[in-house]
C-alpha cells in the first residue's frame, strides 16, 4: 500500500491550519527527510494554540527577532523523533520532542478508555503517512516554560499552600526530573476551614504532619481521566510512593490544569481532609452518623483516645435509641465494651482477640465459606468480632481504625457459666445445669462449648410443677437433659448455619444429632426447636444461642404397627430410628 506524504495526510484528515504553518515555517520540507511521531491538534485546537500561546510568542520574537520563530518553537513541540504507536504508549512513557529541552508525558486512565499526552487525548491514533505516524490530539500542546513549584510561587492564591511544604517538598515540585501531578487549593478555600482545623493543619500537628503528601501524586493525571473515574465512582483514591493511603475525595477541578515542566497542576476549589488526618468524631459521623458520635462524645471515650491508637467497633444504626437512653455511667460501660486502646487492628492482619476498655475479650476473626457446599458462590472474606458480622471494615481516622458492626455485641462473660448467670430469663437452665454438675465443665476455660439454652418460660411450657419435681429427682435424666443442649465445639451462628445444601448436623454431648437450619449464617431451627436469639452471648470459652423450647431425641409412635417420627424429634440420630422399624429387624 502506497502511503501518503504529510502534507497529503493533513489535508486528507481536514488539518489544513497545522499543514499550512508546517508549511509556512518551512518545517514541512525539512519533515519529509526523518522518521517522525507527529501530534497534530484539530484545526478548532490548533486555534486555540495561536490564540492562547501569543503571549509565548511575543516573548520568542522579541529575543530573536525571528518571526517565524513563534511558530517554529511550537511545532516542534508536537513532534517526537521515531515512530510511536498507541499500542506501544504505556502510562508514563515520556517522549522527547524536537524541541530543544520539550518532552511529552504518557497518560493512560485505569480502564485503558483514554490516551493523552501532556493532556491532550488522541481520539484518532495510528494514521500513517510515508515517513512516520500520526495521532490527532483534542488540545493544543503548549510549550512548558515553569515547574510546578514556579507556577505555584508566582501565583499569590496559593501562598497559604506554599506556606505548608516543607523544604525538600518545594524541592521535589521544582525537579524537572520528576512527573507530578499536584492539586492545590487556594487561600480562599482554606479560609473556608473551621479555624481549629486551619490550625491543626498549620501547626503540622499528629496526623497533619504529612497532610501536604496527600495532594501530590508522582504521575500525570489529566483532568479527563479523573473524570472519567469520577463518573465510576464518588470516591477516587490516589496514591504515591510516600502515602498509600494519598486521598482526594470528591474532586471539584477549576478549568483543565496547567502542564509544566514536570508535571500538572490542577486547581481544587475546597480543602478535603483525608480519611486518615479526620478526627474520631469526624470519622464516626461520616461513617454512622451524628447521633452515634454525640453517643460517643457523651461517654467520654473521645478524649480518652485523643493521645493513643485505638480500635473502635460501631453498633448498627438500631443500637442508638436503647444507647442513647442509658445514664451517663451505663452509657460509659457500654461504649467502652467496642473500644480498644493501644493497638490499631486492621482486618488485613491475622485474626487476634483483643481486650477492651471494659476488659472484655473481643475475638476479631476472618471466615471464608464452605465453597464445595455452599448454594450461592462467595469469594469475599466475612469478617467477625466476638461472632458479629463486621459491615464494613478499616475505616481510618487520625488515632483510630474502625469497624462498623451489622449487630451489637452480645452479652460477654469469663465463662460460659458466667454468662449464663447474668441472664435474666435462663435462670431455671442454670438450675438445671448446677444440678446436673455440668456447671464445672462450662466453667472449665479449656473446655469449649456452645450452648443451646432454653428461657424460663419454654421450660414451664413443657415441664409442669409435678414435672419438674420428678425430674429434679432423678439427677442422671437432668444430666441427659442438660447434656442435649450442649455441643463440645464453640459455633457461632454463621457457623452453626452455614449455606449448605443438605444442612448442618451437629452432635451433642449425649451423642444425639441435630440438625440446623437456617440460611446466610440466619439459623431458623435448631434440631425440633425454632431459633429465638442467635449468638445471645459470648463467653472466653464459648456461644450461647437461645432456643424456643427445650431439644427432645426422636420419638416414634406406632400407627398401624409402623413407627412415625415425631415431628418435634427432627434430631434424633438415625440409627435409633431404624433399630425400631420392623423391617429392619
Amino acid at each position: 500500500l502506497e502511503l501518503e506524504d504529510l502534507a497529503t495526510t493533513l489535508k486528507n484528515l481536514n488539518l489544513t491550519l497545522l499543514e499550512d504553518s508546517l508549511e509556512k515555517s518551512g518545517l514541512l520540507t525539512q519533515l519529509n527527510n526523518r522518521n517522525i511521531t507527529l501530534f497534530a491538534p484539530t484545526n478548532e485546537a490548533f486555534s486555540q494554540s495561536s490564540s492562547d500561546g501569543s503571549e509565548i510568542a511575543q516573548v520568542i520574537v522579541f529575543e530573536t527577532g525571528d518571526t517565524m520563530r513563534p511558530v517554529k518553537d511550537i511545532l516542534l513541540g508536537y513532534i517526537s523523533p521515531g515512530f510511536h504507536y498507541s499500542f506501544n504508549l504505556k502510562d508514563g512513557n515520556e517522549l522527547q520532542t524536537l524541541r530543544t529541552g520539550g518532552k511529552l508525558t504518557v497518560s493512560v486512565n485505569k480502564n485503558n478508555a483514554a490516551l493523552s499526552v501532556n493532556c491532550a487525548e488522541i481520539k484518532n491514533a495510528n494514521v500513517q503517512f510515508k515517513n512516520g505516524v500520526l495521532h490527532v490530539v483534542n488540545k493544543p500542546l503548549f510549550p512548558a516554560t515553569e515547574t510546578i513549584w514556579e507556577m505555584l510561587n508566582s501565583n499569590p492564591e496559593f501562598s497559604i499552600f506554599l506556606s505548608l511544604m516543607s523544604d525538600s517538598t518545594k524541592e521535589m515540585l521544582n525537579n524537572k526530573d520528576l512527573t507530578l501531578t499536584v492539586f492545590a487549593f487556594n487561600d480562599e478555600a482554606f479560609q473556608k476551614l473551621p479555624q481549629q482545623v486551619q490550625s491543626d493543619i498549620k501547626s503540622k500537628r499528629s496526623c497533619f504532619a504529612d497532610f501536604m503528601h496527600y495532594y501530590i501524586m508522582e504521575k500525570m493525571m489529566c483532568k479527563n481521566m479523573l473524570s472519567h473515574d469520577l463518573n465510576i465512582l464518588d470516591i477516587f483514591f490516589l496514591s504515591h510512593k510516600r502515602n498509600d493511603d494519598s486521598i482526594i475525595e470528591n474532586l471539584n477541578l477549576t478549568g483543565e490544569g496547567r502542564v509544566g515542566l514536570n508535571g500538572i497542576l490542577h486547581t481544587i476549589t475546597e480543602v478535603f481532609i483525608p480519611q486518615k488526618a479526620r478526627t474520631l468524631y469526624s470519622a464516626i459521623q461520616q461513617s454512622s452518623s451524628e447521633e452515634m458520635a454525640s453517643l460517643f462524645e457523651k461517654s467520654g471515650i473521645t478524649k480518652v483516645l485523643s493521645a493513643e491508637p485505638a480500635t473502635v467497633l460501631l453498633p448498627p444504626l438500631s443500637a442508638i435509641t436503647e444507647i442513647g437512653n442509658m445514664d451517663a455511667n451505663s452509657l460509659q460501660n457500654e461504649i467502652s465494651r467496642y473500644v480498644v486502646t493501644g493497638e490499631k487492628y486492621n482486618f488485613e492482619e491475622p485474626s487476634k482477640q483483643l481486650t477492651s476498655l471494659s476488659k472484655q475479650n473481643l475475638k476479631f476473626s476472618r471466615e471464608i465459606k464452605n465453597m464445595a457446599y455452599s448454594l450461592i458462590f462467595e469469594s469475599k472474606q466475612n469478617k467477625y468480632v466476638n461472632c458479629i458480622a463486621v459491615e464494613k471494615s478499616n475505616i481510618p481516622s487520625c488515632n483510630a481504625v474502625l469497624h462498623k458492626l451489622s449487630e451489637p455485641l452480645p452479652k460477654y462473660g469469663k465463662s460460659l457459666m458466667d454468662v449464663l448467670r447474668e441472664m435474666d430469663n435462663v435462670k431455671q437452665f442454670v438450675m438445671l445445669m448446677e444440678t446436673s454438675g455440668l456447671d464445672k465443665s462450662l466453667s472449665d476455660p479449656e473446655f469449649s462449648a456452645t450452648v443451646l439454652a432454653f428461657e424460663d418460660d419454654a421450660f414451664d411450657n413443657i415441664y409442669k410443677e409435678t414435672d419438674k419435681e420428678s425430674l429434679l429427682a432423678n439427677k442422671s435424666e437432668v444430666e441427659l437433659l442438660m447434656k442435649r443442649h450442649i455441643i463440645p465445639v464453640s459455633l457461632c451462628c454463621y457457623k452453626l448455619c452455614e449455606n449448605t445444601l443438605f444442612g448442618n448436623s451437629f452432635r451433642a454431648m449425649d451423642g444425639s444429632i441435630y440438625q440446623s437450619k437456617g440460611f446466610s449464617g440466619h439459623c431458623s431451627h435448631f434440631g425440633n426447636s425454632g431459633m429465638k436469639q442467635c449468638d445471645a452471648a459470648v463467653s472466653d470459652n464459648g456461644v450461647v444461642h437461645i432456643l424456643q423450647s427445650p431439644l427432645y431425641p426422636a420419638r416414634a409412635y406406632n400407627f398401624i404397627n409402623f413407627p412415625l417420627i415425631d415431628s418435634l424429634a427432627i434430631g434424633r440420630p438415625v440409627q435409633e430410628f431404624f433399630s425400631k422399624v420392623p423391617i429392619f429387624n
